[in-house]
């Protein structure tokens, strides 16, 4: 069990959450990302930020004050983010008992300037809202043959992309994941000299420098003295992949006085004579996420983006929300079989092909001029790809649209319709796609992921036409399957009452 507490209430002997978010094959543990509070600091008055500087967070501590912790097993303190932190409610008694045992932070003077160390309860812990606790559930976890190779560096050699061990050990160690307790380095910063005062009570503590980081999964800026450290040799490519695209932090969440950021080819530099070849089999701890080869290949090497896609290689919605004619949907809907995932593509088709032009222009999505509309948001992605930002904002602009088709223009550029090539689904943008496809237009602004080589040519034709083909093509396949022949299938397609006599109805 699990549930959330905010930063000022946290208490020594909380399992606070530390590592989130480690994409695996081989399944998260239960307690996994979970590290024990040894040290708790308040600083009241963190006069060591600079403030109007550091964004949201940054400027919300200097207000509130921080909070921050010393934690089992991790290589230096956090600062933590102001707000909610998740904590385990139920930590295993085993684990909490070798926790308590084999301690990380001993000392009892405050490390940070201003830091007050915490002992005993909150007085406002039960000022927490009651429903905040949820079931954590660890997914089924796959026993390793052994842990991902590791080599130590210094800390100040660290550099954003490295996979750092952010939490050593979790009780019992035998049953951590491979790559488990590293995380991606996401954006560092050095603070030397006479800054350092400012931040820390003992300077002699920072070893001559202190390096502060953004970590993948971790809620809070990372503090290291100077100190070796240990880093990934080679991580999983695909886990990579996924974090490079899902940043957590990329910059500093406390901006820090006199804090510089270090030369990122200086430290390429330095990676490059310390990093050993991983053991021929390291990519063998990570067997792949994806059962489809050519999935992988679009994931792995493909490019993400804005780019124009024809409306007809783009599936038929799974499931317009709010739309008027949704009875009329339903009551298609039962006329397919049950337990086909793909009759609700076929199902909007057939809807499609079926609705009149004045049934169409009675939705508000199919009052805009989409032509128009598409026109100049292709425009304006055109531009930004090119790098042309001037032309852009002009574009922008869209003094030729009136102000409502300006909206929906503005908002196809903000609010993307979302597919990937090779996708079955549309995740964003239904509505939007079906008013496109009415008003003819053959190319629309997508985002998504996909490999330009592989990309496919426009099926020719008008919409209605290839939507009543999509419902032809379907029942030709099921008549096929279940008879051996495709030639009842076009009888289906055209007459849905026929389909009552052959099909169960769904739900039924």
């Amino acid at each position: 069990m699990r549930r959330r507490v905010a930063d000022r209430v946290l208490e020594v002997g909380d399992y606070v959450q530390v590592a989130a978010e480690r994409t695996t094959p081989d399944g998260v543990r239960p307690g996994e990302g979970y590290a024990r509070v040894e040290r708790l600091e308040r600083i009241a008055e963190a006069t060591f930020l600079d403030e109007g500087t550091g964004g949201v967070y940054s400027d919300w501590a200097a207000r509130r004050g921080i909070t921050a912790v010393f934690c089992q097993g991790m290589p230096g303190p956090v600062l933590l983010r102001p707000g909610d932190h998740w904590i385990l409610t139920q930590p295993d008694a085993q684990r909490r008992e070798w926790d308590e045992a084999n301690p990380t932070w001993t000392g009892t003077a405050a490390v940070f300037a201003g830091g007050v160390l915490a002992q005993g309860s909150h007085p406002h812990r039960d000022d927490d809202p009651p429903d905040g606790t949820v079931v954590f559930a660890g997914m089924s976890a796959v026993v390793p043959r052994r842990r991902a190779t590791v080599f130590g560096k210094p800390s100040v050699a660290v550099r954003t992309g490295d996979y750092l061990q952010l939490h050593a050990v979790r009780h019992p160690a035998s049953d951590m994941g491979p790559d488990e307790g590293f995380h991606r380095v996401e954006w560092v910063a050095h603070l030397a000299g006479p800054d350092l005062s400012a931040l820390v009570s003992d300077t002699g503590w920072a070893c001559g420098i202190l390096t502060l980081m953004s970590v993948h999964g971790l809620s809070g800026t990372l503090i290291l003295p100077q100190r070796d450290v240990a880093v990934l040799v080679a991580p999983n490519r695909e886990r990579v992949r996924y974090d490079e695209e899902e940043v957590w932090h990329g910059g500093p969440f406390h901006a820090v006085t006199g804090m510089v950021e270090p030369s990122a080819a200086e430290l390429a530099a330095a990676d490059s004579v310390l990093r050993p070849c991983p053991p021929d089999d390291e990519a063998d701890l990570y067997p792949s996420l994806f059962k489809d080869p050519g999935e992988r290949a679009r994931f792995m090497d493909g490019v993400l983006g804005v780019r124009p896609v024809a409306t007809s290689l783009l599936p038929w919605p799974h499931g317009l929300f709010k739309c008027a004619y949704k009875a009329r949907w339903e009551r298609l809907a039962t006329t397919y079989p049950d337990g086909d995932e793909a009759r609700f593509h076929i199902v909007h088709a057939e809807l499609f092909s079926s609705l009149t032009a004045e049934e169409f222009a009675a939705c508000p999505y199919h009052q805009a001029n989409w032509p128009a509309i598409v026109e100049t948001a292709l425009a304006y992605a055109a531009a930004e790809e090119a790098g042309d930002h001037e032309k852009a904002q002009l574009l922008y602009a869209m003094e030729h649209l009136d102000e409502s088709d300006r909206l929906w223009a503005r908002d196809l550029l903000g609010d993307h319709l979302m597919w990937s090539q090779g996708s079955s689904a549309l995740t964003n943008g239904q509505h939007r796609l079906c008013a496109m496809r009415e008003a003819n237009v053959k190319s629309v602004p997508v985002h998504g992921r996909h490999l330009p080589s592989l990309d496919a040519e426009a099926v020719k034709g008008e919409a209605g036409q290839l939507a009543r083909q999509t419902v032809k093509n379907y029942w030709a396949g099921w008549s096929a399957d279940r008879w051996g022949s495709a030639r009842l299938g076009a009888l289906l397609a055209r007459y849905p009452k026929l389909r009552r006599l052959l099909v169960r109805p769904h739900g039924r």
